[in-house]
C-alpha cells in the first residue's frame, strides 16, 4: 500500500473483497508475505502465522 494511503481503511476493504470471492475457492487462504508491516496487518485481520510450510506464512480459514 503507498504511503499515503495507509491507515485510511483501504486496506481492510481490498483484503475483505478478496476474502468474500475467493473463500468458495479457497479453503484455508494462505499467504505469502515477505514483509513485517503486512505480516502485523494480516495478523490484525485473524491470520495465523505458519512457520511449518515454506511456501507460506499466514493462513486463515473462512466461513
Amino acid at each position: 500500500m503507498h504511503p499515503n494511503y495507509r491507515k485510511q481503511g483501504v486496506g481492510k476493504i481490498l483484503l475483505a473483497h478478496v476474502e468474500h470471492y475467493t473463500k468458495a475457492y479457497f479453503q484455508p487462504m494462505t499467504l505469502f508475505i515477505d514483509t513485517e508491516n503486512v505480516s502485523k496487518f494480516c495478523l490484525a485481520y485473524e491470520y495465523q502465522y505458519d512457520a511449518l510450510n515454506p511456501k507460506i506464512t499466514h493462513i486463515k480459514y473462512l466461513i
